[in-house]
């Protein structure tokens, strides 16, 4: 929880508490000496749940008249004692709880662009293969051998694998590998899609564990940008890891087979030139989301507009993972694995 978003839920519960504590000393206490149907007298306690068992049992009838038990007891129900300015201030007590406790939830989704009036609630949840059909668009690469296994390598007296969002990186550990195997081992950095590597990741049959490794030129600038205290899926943010940057740029829109997307990018430079080529002269509102809580915020569901997202993988890691596929003789002709920029 942000600084922002802690302030807002302590106002609501100190509003809360200071609107019990008004109806407390101002709900009305229905006083009277009741008789009933056998002649004998109850009196009734001045006491909060006594008037609150009494409300529960008589019927609601206008100030001042008599109502009618089902059991033949009478009792005359007394106007209410609070003044104006009192229901005034009990009113303007509640509404600030309400605010207070809802502005985080209601700031947060209209960020986004305003969401589809047709769906809400659990309608907008992403089932797992949705999810996938729009990472599978982002290449990620892994350094296997011969038989596509990948290698792992030792770290602080533990082993460990990596997968790689930028195919210059993958390549450094690929030369790392080779220089500590038989020269005959076959050593490779092989293509592969993100939603691979993200199942392969969290298998747990895996006997080491496994991270993807995000691009460190992307890591770097995203560490620049500073986000709203208000977004609960941007680095930054409690409870965000921050270990996947993706960025998205306000107002963007794209259209994409009839439809408009909200795209998020791997690479800044290519939302920005996006962004240069429909808004020519206002400069470009950045955020950057974490990878994994923008999934998990697919998954839950809550606003349409999450379902419009569209990922854009790095342009370089596009064509590295292009060409890996055709040398490999493994790439379909048309169209790519990985589709282009121009083709997204």
């Amino acid at each position: 929880m942000t600084g922002m978003h802690r302030a807002a839920w302590i106002c609501g519960v100190v509003l809360l508490c200071l609107f019990n504590v008004s109806v407390a000393f101002h709900a009305p206490v229905p006083l009277s000496l009741r008789t009933s149907s056998q002649g004998r007298a109850v009196r009734f306690e001045r006491s909060l749940a006594g008037s609150f068992a009494r409300s529960a049992a008589w019927n609601r009838v206008p100030e001042n008249r008599v109502a009618q038990r089902t059991d033949g007891v009478t009792a005359l129900s007394m106007a209410s004692s609070k003044s104006p300015v009192q229901q005034l201030v009990i009113f303007v007590i509640g509404f600030g709880f309400l605010f207070g406790a809802l502005y985080p939830l209601i700031n947060n989704s209209l960020r986004f662009a305003q969401a589809d009036k047709s769906m809400s609630g659990a309608a907008t949840r992403m089932r797992q293969q949705e999810i996938d059909e729009r990472v599978v668009r982002v290449p990620a690469f892994a350094v296997t051998d011969d038989k596509g296994s990948p290698y792992v390598a030792e770290y602080n007296g533990q082993n460990k694998g990596y997968f790689f969002l930028d195919a210059t990186e993958a390549e450094k550990f690929a030369s790392k590998v080779k220089s500590l195997q038989p020269k005959d081992a076959v050593v490779k950095v092989t293509p592969m899609t993100l939603d691979k590597a993200i199942k392969y990741v969290k298998s747990k049959k895996n006997g080491d564990p496994f991270d993807i490794i995000p691009a460190q030129a992307q890591v770097d600038t995203a560490l620049t940008i500073k986000n709203p205290d208000t977004c609960d899926i941007c680095w930054g943010a409690e409870g965000v890891k921050s270990q996947i940057p993706v960025f998205w740029i306000e107002g963007l829109g794209l259209e994409r087979d009839g439809t408009v997307v909200t795209p998020l990018f791997f690479d800044r430079a290519q939302a920005e030139s996006f962004y240069a080529k429909l808004n020519k002269g206002s400069p470009p509102k950045v955020e950057v989301f974490d990878l994994s809580a923008t999934i998990k915020k697919m998954r839950k569901g809550g606003s349409a507009e999450f379902r419009k997202v569209l990922f854009y993988p790095a342009p370089n890691a596009v064509e590295y993972a292009n060409k890996l596929l055709k040398a490999s003789g493994t790439a379909p002709e048309s169209p790519e694995l990985f589709p282009t920029a121009g083709a997204q």
